[in-house]
């Protein structure tokens, strides 16, 4: 029978095992392999910046603010100058405001190439001990992310958190804190998407259970609200979690998402996908022929920095259009080397439009957990580059009137990272995210679908 690892992966320059041993460095640092899962116990250090950055008196107020008629939770990212005037010190707040959430990792039922299980680490930032959960925000990252490709957005929600949103996060098997398939831990794989779809449903298995613990231990009967948001693949894996789980959560925001991935198969004469399935049948014999852990054609070996965008050239990265934001993830990349990811392989490109052909598949279920009061919404902006467009809007056909499609624009055109873009661009996507997570995630989609209507 053939094996997905049968062939050797030559690694000239040894970086292979250096990768692996600061990745282990990395998992240490954050303390994700102290909990097995479970959460690591919230610290004192933990405590004390989470208490700074918001102030004592004001997360006071938030503890009771929906009694006392105090103000509401606001959204606080870090100002870009802020970032621009030292953008090392700018990084050293944003991580220690991260590690004042609580670490775990877990098990998954499938394995590695040394046919050991895959662990996948996974990050809680839950309100102070004193304030019940009313809200949970499940966020599945994106393909190459990480944990820490949310260190702005964790930081700009910290007065939610301490109203009472827990904001709950892990990285797919196979990237970030994750452990790898591969020999070659730069190579975006994925044997089986339900695989990346399952280690999400067992780390809400996981994590659930201890948010209803700390609610409990509070004598809080109230429940919480539980929704999920994703980002590009995760809004990929997000949709098929949500076709196979539909009562896995309340509503779901799905950011950029890959509904359909762009391809040179992706024509505009094709309006049946023909040639789509063509191109699915070509990679199968790929596959046969054990070579679908190489890299698409095309692609470089190993990490590579996101070039930085200019005036002249603003989408050159085809990520943001924010020179600053593209500095900022690579320095982060740059300091935890152990995380960085790169091109995706050939199975991962094969699985992926597979999986995109299924969620049109299934949009019949989308409806009907639209019509049974979920609230489905879709954010992407109009300059995006990296998923496909023709693909999303035939989902959306299919799936009908009660799924919210927002475009965001600006100029100029806004890329594919909304989160990390430029802050009339990052700020007001920030807000929707907030407003998603804590009011009744519905995200009123009237009026034009621009930047301006907000």
């Amino acid at each position: 029978m053939k094996s997905l690892f049968s062939r050797e992966q030559v690694d000239s320059n040894g970086l292979f095992p250096e990768h692996r041993r600061l990745q282990e460095q990395h998992v240490e640092e954050f303390g994700f392999n102290r909990a097995p899962r479970s959460l690591t116990a919230q610290t004192n250090d933990g405590i004390n910046t989470f208490i700074a950055s918001v102030g004592q008196d004001r997360l006071q107020e938030l503890s009771t603010g929906e009694t006392s008629g105090g103000m509401p939770p606001q959204v606080l990212p870090m100002e870009e100058s802020e970032i621009e005037q030292n953008l090392d010190l700018a990084i050293d707040s944003l991580i220690s405001y991260f590690k004042s959430g609580q670490f775990g990792e877990f098990e998954c039922p499938f394995k590695d190439y040394k046919k050991q299980p895959i662990v996948c680490r996974y990050a809680a930032f839950l309100p102070p001990n004193n304030v019940p959960i009313k809200r949970v925000l499940h966020w599945c990252n994106g393909r190459t992310e990480s944990l820490l490709k949310n260190l702005q957005t964790v930081y700009a929600l910290r007065e939610f958190r301490g109203a009472g949103l827990a904001l709950v996060m892990m990285d797919h098997p196979g990237q970030g804190f994750s452990s790898r398939y591969l020999r070659d831990p730069f190579k975006g794989f994925a044997r089986d998407f339900d695989e990346l779809i399952n280690a999400q449903k067992i780390f809400e298995g996981i994590i659930r259970p201890q948010l209803i613990k700390h609610n409990q231990s509070l004598g809080y009967e109230g429940g919480f609200t539980y929704r999920v948001g994703a980002h590009s693949m995760g809004s990929g894996i997000a949709t098929r979690l949500l076709q196979k789980y539909p009562d896995l959560a309340d509503d779901w925001l799905f950011m950029s998402p890959m509904h359909d991935i762009d391809t040179p198969f992706d024509v505009k004469f094709d309006q049946l996908g023909v040639i789509e399935q063509i191109a699915v049948r070509i990679l199968k014999l790929i596959d046969i022929l054990d070579r679908d852990f190489d890299y698409v054609p095309g692609a470089k070996p190993g990490y590579h920095p996101n070039p930085l965008p200019t005036k002249e050239n603003p989408v050159i990265n085809k990520l943001t259009t924010s020179s600053i934001q593209t500095t900022l993830i690579n320095k982060v990349k740059e300091r935890y080397p152990g995380i960085t990811l790169g091109s995706p392989t050939i199975v991962w490109l094969k699985e992926s439009i597979t999986e995109c052909q299924k969620m049109r598949e299934k949009a019949g279920i989308l409806r009907e957990v639209i019509a049974r009061g979920k609230h489905l919404t879709v954010l992407r902006p109009t300059g995006e580059q990296i998923v496909g467009k023709k693909g999303q809007d035939r989902l959306y056909e299919l799936v009908g009137e009660g799924i919210k499609v927002i475009d965001i624009d600006g100029e100029p055109k806004p890329q594919h990272e909304m989160l990390i873009e430029r802050p009339q661009i990052q700020y007001k996507v920030f807000r929707w995210l907030a407003e998603f997570a804590w009011g009744d995630g519905s995200l009123i989609a009237s009026g034009p679908r621009t930047l301006e209507w907000i």
